[in-house]
């Protein structure tokens, strides 16, 4: 067991990696995705400018103080109405000069700028301040704000940016708030205090109310946009000292949105020393003047006045105290590092990419039914899942290894490693388990994909929405989603690498989250997934076929618990019933007394037994376990019977055939025997054990071959063979001589090494066949194994099947009827669900009455009058002698047998005429009336007499018409009453119930006025009703039936109401809340370290403080103990300092926290100090922490209180920003528009996608050349397709329109001249893009394919390159050729489009943001400024204009070079079978057996005329040119690419009113004769005619009807649309259309689907609506390609019954493989052998001219009383060939097969001794021969003809 295990183990890894090998291309995607994704981080990585900055120590930097910049370089204007005078700390403005500018802002101009230049240089370094900054005095912000916003609105009246800049440039008023003093106490003291210390605070307080609340002061705010600079919330609590309790005393201090750092939470983390302009903020707002000022007065206000001893105020005062960033570590200054965050994205998409493409793979055996086949021949899931799992990490662990040594080397050099190889590993492992375990809920590939991405891209979201500080245990929680553990692990990696930290081992596990612990969590995610997947893939019914049970893991506690069974009750219908307790039915009982040693596993008789089998159909949705669909079965409505009762025995050496109509059960029988399908009722036993409760003993026994292929496109033949003996022959590893035996017995060898993509139909069933023989099983299950295979592949699979059947049991479900007679021992026939009647090929003739058939064919030199007069004397003749009543069916005795050898029916065909007679007829009667005609051959003129056995096709008609309640009630099994009458001739019932037969009248011709009365009429042309209007009506009434065609169609066609309706409807109401989104509320900010608790415990910060031991202790802290000074958030740090400036001391201390990952700092503060010799407490602050200024200053403010006031006496600022103003929301609402064009562009882009991946599948099915070859003017065709499609486009733009005039979107329809840009924009869209895509059509073969490039092509220029050609022209180094490249590129509708609507948009914003530009018209061409974009949509317009012309005319020749068969991009129009198109390894092998058989090659033929008689197309005598239909004059075609000839010089003609079938197998050229004649393809040399016209390519034949091998229909038409179209194309009057297509459509069985969608259909409906669609119209010449393909046998015969009542007086050519139903349909056939015409003549000529009328097919069987398997060389076999040696002339017999009991022989002999030795045989008068029980005599059929070549 374990050496079988290990076997499957090792075989299915060699499948996977010989897969992964065979799609080079894809593996090698996969593996190197990741490098790639790399490789482009590095690019970007090289390409930044990459500068290492050491650590950085600020306090070094030169000190910049912005009181000391106003007093140089500002001075009082004495000359103004309301001077300052000396009040401003500035000088008098004296001597006046041109250089002053004074700023109207501050009382009309009292404040002047001595030189404005000079300030700018000035504030300029204060703008990127490094080093520290002193805060400046009221007066000193103000007068400097005040000079800023002047310039700013100067500039740019429309401010709105965060920046240094920007944030000084809000000089305006102060509002003050008091919210707990009634008489606004504490806000008056201090509007007094800061008049008093600040002359600029007095302006800017003015005579303003004092608010009685916040919300009143921001309404005040909001009404004054742009006046106010801050409003200041003064509370009445801070009076005295004691007032305080607790930390909760506060004011606030309100600003302009955009002047300070956002206060909500940060959703993306930052790194340190990343944010360093955020600082900045808090200076150049004013921010901390005003929180110092504010600060003092509360101090001044508490001391009363009186000054402090200590001399604090020394340190702490009004002039503020200086401010210095923390020292940064080394770092690398790159803007890469910046996008850091994001950088793991990339990563992120290789990895899902590549494990899409891993998820396909797995899908795709379950959509496939791949792995329901390997699962039943023996495959255990355990090895299966880890083959998958071992093959996933061992290509992540190649694919990683690349990537990591590349980012290891690059911007992540100062990490280890092996971290890196670990981090990337775990994270594409995680990738693979989400991969495995969401297949495990699709069938679909498509949708696996789809829902991979959806669940990535929300961990992914999840990740990014998360605040930095969000709580520990959350984040480890949020870890086991896939992706988030490795962006947590990826953005701690890039903060050490930005600082150039080294990153080892041990720091893996340092920190709350540590690497090592997100790594962790990473693989417990992959565990949990993996477990998941183990238990879902085995019982969910997604899954695969052989399902287990939910609590199949507690089998084996049940195994130990429960008793053991009762072996004589094992009869289950439920796998969770306890067994043994279900009563066995009758049919069960019936069964297991007749074969009780079914349960005997050592039994060598019985193989198999299927007893009380039942089925029901279910509906097939989640909450019921789908074991068909899994299996390849399809269920229908729920209730009715699939399988009912059915029961049988399978005996080893015998062949079961297993026939019957469409939709009778037998896949569900086959699924249910091998366990795919779980039976409601019933047991299936094999070799004895149960399929239930010992399914892997059974699966050792089993062969299957399923109804679909169960191939592997990119294996090839060998490797398919070799895997699956590998499954079969356990323990065995070396497969090679059983892979051998099985290619060679399937005649395979010259594909042995062909992939299975490159196979065709027929070969591709052979290999499944060869599959299921693999391991020799005992008992084989094969569903319909022959389908798709020409007579030759057909009878290489019998042939492998009675191959030593002797040890085997076989089960085959067909719709081949000679293959059931050929090979089958029982044949079991299926009618409603269950086994109508089983026995015998013979014995179920018998009982059917079917017989021989004597076919006698006249001679050919006679004329048509002297043709009739034989043919009647004939008829008349043998009436006569062998009468009977063959309109009805004779009696039958109760044992068989037919009473007689009466005439049962006749028939003719041109020159043959074909009598009808019982089995009788070889006995001693019937050979008299067969030496009677013999006798008289002379007289009647007969070239051949032939004798041929009836084939099953009766016995069906007998057995399943009885039983059919209604004919053509039942899918394809119906034909609108029409049926066979037991004569094998068609009939149909008339009106009152009786039935028309077709027989002879006296002069013996065939009554057609009688044949069909019912059908009369339909597929005639009435020339004298036909309108014929001229070019002008065929024009009109094309156009008006073509764009009724896209009507219809697009009532069903879900895809265009998705890019038309849904998709513009749905992005334009998502541009709505993109283009309504509110600014962000920022709530208030304490400036504390309680703003970054976020959950955390306290203390979550370290506190750094020192003061200088060399001056005086002003705060008194020698002695004091400050630990409960800075609050429960802080852990206070004492620093020793012993010199005046106590920065560095400071700085020393901090650096090494900032490298640590335990502690974090953001505060610091210097108590006592001294910078550039000046007295100054100096406060620190964290880079990275955004509000650390503001929070150092309240530390600061609270150690001068607590030494003041004693402890709890702590006052701390708010920061609580203003909303924005309505000039500020006007301009956000702006920014937001152009994100909402985004999608308004995007509800338009996309609409090329669907019209090109229409046209092209139109193109691509035929239906496109079906139309043309009906007479589809082409000016109407694609007019009314180009209609439709502009008008469809309309309704999307009206939609899109509707939703903006509703959202009130004035960029687009503010005004009637911006509605009139957007109209002109959006309709010349629509009329450009729809020539542009049928342009485009030409490119594509697939249109999934055109569908994704268009699609991904207008993302990219619709959305993608807008987007970046604004921040490339940047770059003057690429700003030209990017203009260039664009400029080519807007002959795209989709860039031209895109850039003019984006132009639109701006223009608003542009107009805000400078409202005195000159405003240029919406029609005004694009431009460039500054590296953006300016102007309208004229250049936008201009292009698609001339792209709307340009490809008009190019579309116009592209058609004209279509229609006349040169555009070669189209590529061969094949019909399936591959025609001409051998591969060298197939053509090499056929010259091989052509010479082996004496046969010379192709090449070496000649034109033999014996051979050809008709070769050249000679007219018979009696008939001229005229009456030819159908020609091809000395035609040749080669295919491109191809070196074989698939047509070598064929000349054939067809008369008007005849049939002529294209015999060959697969490979000959058949499909390309009747392609070449629709027009489809070309010929390479000579000419094909239809009636007198020469056909041209694509060119309109209406009296043409051409049924295509593949189904050319219109996939959301309706039969009925179909007909309706191709009528009025052929130019059907309606009278007629109305008449005619509701009578085809009875006649042809689609009555009943005639209003369902074509895509709903079964696939033999499909070919029945392709024959409607040749028949309709008038059509005079017909070209049936494969007429019958996957059509069960009755409707075949059927569908022919028809094609031959439909037929009359047409000139017909088809093309089938069904050769038996040939024989009575045509009148002439043409034999094709590998592109060259071998014969032309009548079936029985054919017949006879290969075989001779001597040669014969004699099959006896014989009884009991000899052996059960006769030798060859034995006596019995011996005395038998003695019996037909006897004759004169004879030149004997040879033994064909030996199998059983049955021998059979080939006899040449005359036909008359045969019968009378078969007659012999059967009566038992050959002494020394054994009694027989059967013998049959029949003469070689068309099929065997072909095997011969």
């Amino acid at each position: 067991m374990a050496s079988a295990w290990c076997i499957q183990f090792r075989a299915f890894l060699c499948k996977v990696l010989l897969q992964l090998k065979s799609a080079l291309f894809t593996t090698i995607f996969m593996l190197l995705l990741p490098t790639l994704v790399m490789l482009v981080l590095v690019a970007g990585y090289r390409s930044t400018a990459i500068i290492h900055v050491p650590e950085m120590q600020y306090d070094e930097n030169p000190l910049i103080n912005s009181s000391k910049i106003f007093e140089n370089h500002f001075c009082t204007n004495r000359d103004a109405p309301f001077s300052f005078r000396r009040r401003l700390p500035v000088p008098m403005c004296y001597p006046p000069s041109e250089e002053f500018e004074c700023l109207p802002s501050v009382r009309g101009g009292s404040l002047c700028v001595l030189d404005a230049t000079l300030a700018r240089e000035a504030l300029a370094q204060l703008f990127v301040a490094a080093g520290p900054v002193v805060i400046p005095t009221l007066d000193a912000y103000l007068g400097l704000s005040a000079f800023v916003t002047h310039e700013l609105r100067r500039e740019n009246p429309s401010l709105f940016a965060r920046s240094a800049k920007e944030g000084m440039g809000h000089y305006g008023k102060l509002l003050l708030v008091d919210t707990k003093s009634a008489n606004h106490g504490a806000a008056a003291r201090f509007r007094t205090f800061c008049s008093n210390v600040s002359v600029l605070c007095n302006e800017v307080l003015g005579d303003l109310p004092i608010f009685a609340s916040m919300a009143d002061a921001r309404r005040y705010a909001m009404e004054n946009d742009g006046e106010v600079w801050a409003i200041a919330d003064i509370t009445d609590d801070h009076r005295g000292v004691g007032n305080f309790v607790g930390r909760g005393n506060h004011f606030t201090i309100s600003m302009n949105y955009s002047a300070t750092p956002w206060t909500t939470e940060a959703a993306i983390p930052t790194t340190k020393a990343m944010e360093e302009g955020n600082n900045l903020l808090y200076i150049t707002s004013g921010f901390l003047t005003l929180q110092n000022a504010i600060q003092q007065f509360y101090v001044r206000e508490r001391l009363g006045g009186r000054l402090n001893s200590s001399a604090i105020f020394q340190y702490t005062n009004l002039y503020g105290p200086t401010t210095v960033a923390m020292p940064s570590p080394p770092q690398f200054k790159s803007t890469f590092y910046k996008w850091g965050h994001y950088m793991p994205l990339l990563a992120i998409i290789a990895a899902l990419l590549s494990g899409m493409v891993f998820a396909r793979l797995i899908v795709n055996e379950k959509a496939r039914m791949i792995r329901g086949c390997m699962e039943v021949m023996g495959l255990r899931w355990s090895a299966m899942a880890l083959g998958w799992l071992i093959i996933a990490f061992l290509m992540d662990f190649i694919a990683v290894c690349v990537p990591v040594l590349l980012v290891g080397f690059t911007f992540f050099h100062y990490v280890n490693l092996a971290v890196l190889f670990v981090l990337y590993w775990s994270f594409l492992c995680q990738i693979r388990a989400l991969c495995l375990f969401l297949s495990t809920f699709f069938t679909k590939p498509r949708y696996v994909k789809l829902a991979i991405c959806v669940v990535t891209v929300c961990c992914i979201m999840s990740y990014y929405r998360t605040p930095e500080s969000y709580h520990a245990p959350k984040v480890k929680f949020m870890s086991l989603l896939p992706c988030v553990g490795y962006l947590a692990s990826f953005d701690q990696l890039i903060q050490h690498a930005s600082t150039s930290q080294k990153f080892h081992w041990r720091d893996t596990v340092e920190g709350c989250n540590s690497v090592a612990l997100l790594v962790g969590m990473t693989w417990v995610s992959t565990f949990i997934m993996l477990v998941l997947w183990s238990y879902l893939d085995q019982v969910l019914p997604t899954s695969s076929c052989c399902r287990k049970h939910p609590l199949f893991f507690l089998q084996a506690f049940r195994r130990f618990l429960c008793h053991p069974r009762d072996e004589n009750t094992d009869v289950i219908s439920f796998p969770w019933r306890e067994l043994g307790k279900d009563e066995i039915p009758p049919s069960m009982k019936s069964v297991l007394d007749q074969h009780p040693e079914c349960r005997d596993t050592e039994n060598q008789t019985i193989a198999a037994v299927l007893y009380g089998l039942c089925k029901q159909k279910k509906r097939q949705n989640w909450f019921c376990w789908k074991r068909g669909s899994s299996a390849g079965i399809s269920f229908g409505t729920s209730g009715s019977a699939a399988v009912d009762d059915v029961s049988c025995a399978l005996e080893f050496g015998k062949v079961n055939m297993l026939i019957g109509p469409s939709g009778c059960g037998k896949s569900t029988l086959i699924g249910m025997a091998v366990g795919a399908v779980r039976p409601d009722a019933g047991a299936v036993y094999i070799c004895g054990h149960s399929t239930v409760t010992e399914p892997e003993k059974c699966r050792r026994n089993i062969g299957y071959c399923p109804q679909s292929d169960v191939l592997w496109e990119d294996l090839t033949v060998e490797q398919h063979l070799t895997f699956y003996a590998r499954l079969k022959c356990g323990g065995v590893w070396d497969v090679r001589e059983i892979v051998n035996d099985i290619i060679d017995t399937l005649n395979l060898e010259a594909q042995w090494l062909t992939k299975a993509r490159n196979l065709s139909r027929g070969q591709r069933r052979r290999l499944c066949v060869g599959i299921a023989l693999i391991g020799d099983p005992a008992v084989l299950f094969l569903d319909d194994p022959t389908a798709g295979m020409d007579v030759k592949g057909r009878r290489a699979v019998c042939e492998a099947l009675s191959k030593g059947r002797e040890g085997r049991a076989v089960l085959i479900a067909t719709h081949e009827i000679d293959d059931a007679e050929r090979i089958g021992d029982y044949i079991h026939v299926m009618q409603g669900c269950t086994v109508r009647d089983s026995g015998s090929p013979l014995v179920l003739k018998s009982k059917a009455s079917a017989g021989y058939v004597l076919k006698c064919v006249v001679s050919p030199g006679l004329t048509i009058e002297e043709e009739d007069d034989c043919i009647n004397r004939l008829v008349d003749f043998v009436r006569a002698i062998a009468p009977g009543d063959y309109g009805s069916r004779p009696a039958r005795e109760s044992h068989g047998t037919v009473c007689g050898v009466g005439l049962l029916g006749v028939e003719r065909r041109g020159r043959q005429v074909s009598f009808r007679f019982p089995l009788a007829l070889l006995s001693s009667e019937g050979v008299s009336v067969v030496g009677e005609i013999e006798a008289r051959r002379s007289e009647f003129h007969l070239q051949s007499i032939g004798l041929s056995i009836a084939t099953l096709q009766d016995v069906l008609d007998y057995l399943t018409v009885q039983h059919q309640p209604t004919a053509g009630a039942n899918g394809d099994s119906g034909l609108c009453g029409l049926s066979l009458d037991e004569t094998n001739t068609p009939r149909r019932a008339g009106g009152n119930g009786s039935t028309v037969s077709v027989e002879f009248t006296p002069s013996g011709t065939i009554r057609d006025d009688e044949k069909f009365s019912a059908t009369s009429g339909l597929g005639r042309a009435d020339t004298n009703a036909t309108r014929d209007g001229g070019l002008q009506w065929t024009f009109f009434s094309h156009f008006a039936a073509l764009f009724v065609k896209r009507l219809h169609s697009a009532k069903w066609d879900a895809q265009l109401m998705f890019y038309y309706i849904v998709m513009p409807l749905a992005f334009a109401l998502l541009s709505l809340p993109v283009g309504k989104v509110k600014p962000t509320v920022q709530p208030a900010l304490t400036l504390d370290s309680s703003m970054y608790r976020a959950g955390q415990k306290s203390p979550n910060s370290t506190l750094v403080w020192t003061y200088s031991s060399v001056l005086d202790d002003a705060f008194g802290v020698a002695k004091s103990d400050l630990r409960n000074v800075f609050g429960p958030y802080y852990t206070p740090v004492m620093v020793e300092c012993h010199r005046a400036g106590c920065t560095e001391a400071l700085s020393d201390v901090l650096y090494q926290y900032l490298n640590g990952n335990n502690s974090h700092a953001d505060v610091a503060i210097a108590l006592t100090g001294a910078m550039y010799g000046v007295a100054t407490s100096v406060t620190m602050h964290n880079l990275s922490s955004p509000h650390a200024a503001a929070q150092s200053l309240n530390m600061l403010y609270d150690v001068v209180n607590n030494q003041l006031f004693g402890e709890g006496s702590f006052v701390t600022a708010r920061n609580e920003p203003m909303p924005m103003g309505p000039h500020e929301e006007e301009m956000f609402a702006a920014f937001h528009r152009i994100i909402a064009a985004l999608f308004v562009i995007l509800a338009f882009i996309l609409i090329p996608a669907n019209v090109v991946g229409r046209i092209v599948k139109e193109v691509q099915c035929g239906a496109y050349h079906l139309q043309c070859l009906a007479g589809a003017n082409a000016f109407s065709f694609w007019l009314s397709a180009m209609l439709f499609d502009f008008l469809c486009y309309v309704v999307a733009e009206i939609l899109v329109l509707i939703v903006l005039f509703a959202s009130g979107c004035d960029e687009l329809v503010g005004d009637g001249h911006t509605i009139l840009a957007a109209l002109a924009l959006f309709t010349m869209f629509g009329l450009c893009h729809i020539p542009f895509s049928y342009v485009l059509s030409f490119l594509f073969k697939s249109s999934r394919r055109a569908q994704s490039t268009v699609l991904v092509g207008s993302l990219v220029l619709g959305i993608m390159w807008i987007l970046i050609e604004p921040l490339a022209v940047k770059n003057n180094r690429v700003a030209g050729i990017v203009m260039g490249v664009t400029s080519f590129l807007r002959v795209t509708p989709c860039l031209a489009f895109s850039e003019a609507l984006m132009a639109m948009v701006c223009t608003r914003l542009a107009n805000i943001r400078k409202p005195l530009r000159e405003r240029p018209s919406l029609f005004s061409p694009l431009g460039y400024s500054r590296g953006g974009l300016t102007g309208g949509t004229g250049t936008g317009l201009l292009y698609m204009v001339g792209t709307f012309f340009v490809c008009l005319l190019l579309f116009a020749l592209l058609e004209l070079l279509r229609r006349r068969g040169a555009v070669c991009c189209l590529g061969p129009c094949s019909e399936g079978d591959g025609d001409g198109k051998l591969n060298a390894a197939a053509h090499r092998g056929n010259r091989k057996r052509m010479k082996r058989r004496g046969k010379g090659t192709p090449e070496d033929w000649c034109a033999n005329e014996e051979m050809t008689s008709y070769r050249n197309g000679e007219l018979e005598e009696g008939r001229g040119a005229a009456a030819v239909g159908l020609s091809l004059q000395h035609v040749t075609k080669r295919y491109a690419g191809v070196s074989t000839l698939a047509l070598r010089d064929i000349s054939i003609s067809v008369y008007k009113g005849e049939t002529l079938t294209v015999l060959g197998l697969n490979d000959s050229g058949k499909s390309t004769i009747l392609s070449i004649l629709a027009g489809r393809v070309p010929p390479t040399t000579g000419f094909a005619g239809v009636g007198e016209t020469i056909v041209r390519p694509n060119a309109a034949q209406s009296k043409v009807g051409y049924c295509p091998q593949k189904d050319a229909l219109m996939d959301n038409l309706t039969p009925y649309d179909h007909l309706l179209l191709f009528s009025r194309l052929r130019g059907s009057t309606e009278e007629q259309i109305h008449s005619e297509v509701p009578r085809l459509l009875c006649v042809l069985g689609l009555e009943d689907v005639k209003n369902c969608l074509v895509r709903t259909l079964t696939p033999a409906q499909k070919r029945r609506l392709s024959l409607a669609v040749a028949f309709v119209g008038g059509t005079t010449y017909l070209l049936l390609d494969e007429p019958t393909a996957d059509m069960d046998f009755m409707s075949r015969r059927q569908v022919f019954a028809a094609v031959q009542g439909l037929g009359r007086a047409k000139s017909v050519i088809l093309a089938s493989r069904h050769l038996e139903e040939m024989e009575v349909l045509v009148d002439r056939a043409a034999f094709i052998e590998y592109g060259r015409l071998r014969y032309i003549g009548t079936p029985q000529e054919l017949m006879s001219h290969f075989t001779c009328d001597v040669m014969y097919t004699v099959r006896v069987a014989f009884g009991n009383t000899v052996a059960p398997q006769l030798d060859p060389l034995g006596e019995t076999v011996r005395n038998l060939c003695k019996c037909f040696d006897k004759a004169q002339g004879s030149r004997g017999c040879r033994i064909k097969s030996v199998v059983g009991r049955t021998v059979t022989l080939a006899v040449t002999c005359d036909l008359l001794f045969v019968c009378q030795q078969s007659a012999a045989i059967s009566e038992g008068a050959i002494p020394g021969l054994s009694p027989v029980v059967q013998v049959s005599a029949t003469q070689p059929q068309l099929d065997d003809i072909l095997l011969d070549f």
